[in-house]
């Protein structure tokens, strides 16, 4: 196949390439985004979309924000509970929307420093104020971390974490709700407990912790995401485990964390405790967690960053992120249109074009294999988006690899105009991306050359999001 059919980069030196003169009066950093923390404050945060399109979050001691786009949050103060069942640390509340009311479930302690107790309360509006169930849920206690579940079939579910039934584990259990929702129904069920060696405190305790539960259904099986270790250890994060119905029987995933600090141990620190969430327009999930302020604090605060699911069924998250991020698709109206293309590579593996617009980028580098690497004889590597019917695009964010030595540094991109984006500079980071912000314009395709690299190895490019009016 040759270069210069894949590319359109003929006759263009490989320093000095031919801008059009927009390109020169172009920003080449994108400025729109978000970028992490979206909330300066806030643990155990849970992000739910309602019926009236806002998106709404409460954190332990029932903090309460509003947003309409995932990345501006107003704060509303704190949520009333009237006859709570405890009157001290309300932790990781989460409320669902059901029937035209607004139920949250909570956890609080009766006496200061005793143990937790779970109950529900009822409102018409999110903001409250709530009315509480007098009686706790169930009797199980220290019972901490509700998450609610609505099945296919109409069934509901309460899920719930810490004292493992019949073991001295910090576990996750689950039970079938009543159709109010105001009590369970049917005998809990401990569905995991701390199994995997992340999963324990190291120099912070002796038992492991599984906490935080959130179910989600894809393709008939049941993914239980969960959260491990202790909360104020840095090394806090998220893992899944999968069942094929909504009580178990459970089995993690052997390559846990999805979500952790590795890596980045010197600016990350405690990831964890999150809620799952769509994009305005559905077309993206969003992990919502929070992370220490920085490491050696276990102040922490809210983030947001991108996961899905790869083709064998696994669960990835795009975070922690740092640095700009794209907005979540349809916040301005724009969404991802790099998959709507067909991908071209001057070099490498057939099958690694896919990884550039499968979604996920490369933050851990033992998930560093889903990317395209050239091969070490191209001298010129290019990739090449192509579109069956011109795309009006405006924003490019391009990745590269997790991998120490495979790091690209400079990058040249051209549009089908004619412009060119020269001297582009991969920033350093978690998810850091390289990125460009121009005036929309209709690109039939886009070539992205590789002109500088980190070291000896091919370079490799995990992922390229480019954002401009839904096809």
């Amino acid at each position: 196949m040759e270069m210069d059919a894949i590319s359109g980069w003929k006759g263009i030196p490989r320093r000095r390439a031919a801008a059009c003169a927009l390109a020169c009066l172009l920003p080449c950093l994108a400025t729109a985004g978000y970028t992490n923390p979206v909330i300066p404050r806030g643990p155990d945060p849970y992000c739910r979309r309602a019926s009236d399109g806002k998106y709404y979050l409460v954190t332990t001691s029932l903090d309460f924000h509003s947003s309409e786009n995932l990345v501006d949050w107003k704060r509303h103060g704190r949520l009333k509970i009237q006859d709570a069942i405890g009157a001290h640390d309300f932790w990781a509340p989460e409320f669902v929307e059901y029937r035209n009311r607004f139920y949250l479930f909570y956890c609080a302690r009766k006496q200061p420093g005793g143990p937790h107790f779970l109950g529900v309360a009822v409102a018409d509006r999110p903001e409250g104020p709530y009315r509480s169930k007098p009686e706790p849920l169930t009797e199980i206690h220290p019972s901490i971390d509700p998450h609610v579940f609505f099945d296919e079939d109409g069934r509901i579910y309460l899920y719930w974490s810490e004292k493992g039934i019949g073991v001295d584990h910090r576990a996750i259990n689950g039970c079938e709700l009543a159709p109010d929702l105001m009590g369970l129904k049917g005998e809990p069920r401990m569905l995991i407990y701390s199994t995997q060696a992340w999963e324990y405190g190291k120099k912070w305790q002796d038992k492991g912790w599984n906490e935080g539960p959130v179910m989600l259904k894809r393709n008939g099986t049941y993914y239980l995401m969960y959260s491990a270790n202790l909360y104020a250890s840095p090394y806090y994060g998220v893992g899944f485990a999968t069942a094929a119905s909504p009580l178990g029987r459970f089995e993690k995933w052997k390559d846990n964390p999805v979500l952790s600090r590795e890596g980045h141990e010197n600016t990350i620190s405690g990831p964890g405790h999150h809620s799952v969430v769509a994009s305005p327009d559905g077309k993206e999930l969003f992990a919502v967690y929070h992370k220490h302020i920085a490491p050696g604090e276990t102040e922490r605060h809210v983030c947001i960053d991108r996961m899905g699911f790869r083709p064998d069924g696994s669960i990835y998250v795009n975070g922690p992120t740092l640095t700009p991020q794209p907005l979540p698709s349809g916040a301005d109206g724009l969404c991802n249109v790099a998959a709507k293309a067909r991908v071209r590579i001057s070099s490498g593996e057939a099958q690694s074009a896919a990884y550039l617009v499968d979604g996920e980028i490369a933050i851990i580098e033992r998930f560093g294999g889903r990317e395209w690497s050239p091969a070490a004889r191209d001298a010129e590597p290019v990739v090449r988006l192509e579109w069956d019917k011109p795309a009006i695009v405006s924003e490019v964010y391009l990745y590269d690899s997790a991998t120490p030595g495979r790091k690209i540094r400079k990058a040249s991109v051209r549009l089908s105009d004619g412009t060119t984006f020269e001297e582009i500079d991969f920033p350093e980071g978690p998810g850091a991306a390289a990125s460009l912000r121009f005036a929309p314009r209709a690109v039939a395709w886009m070539a992205i050359r590789i002109d500088q690299a980190e070291g000896g190895t091919p370079p490799a490019l995990s992922e390229i999001m480019v954002r401009g009016r839904p096809l």
